[in-house]
């Protein structure tokens, strides 16, 4: 079980990644405000679970 969470975790941490060159390109670009509140409401998403998954491999009698 432990090799799969180890995988979604990666999994987030590529997608921060991507996320934070999303919004360096949309500051770069001059991209509306809009656009740039919307990229970073999606990587505070992909934070926030990284954190639940987290908390789930370090507390494994934790509901959820």
């Amino acid at each position: 079980m432990a090799q799969v969470n180890k995988e979604l975790i990666d999994k987030r941490f590529m997608q921060i990644d991507g996320k934070m060159k999303t919004l360096k390109f949309i500051l770069s670009r001059g991209e509306s405000v809009a656009r740039f509140k919307e990229e970073l409401n999606n990587l505070e998403e992909i934070i926030t679970d990284l954190k639940s998954q987290i908390d789930r491999i370090q507390d494994p009698m934790r509901n959820g």
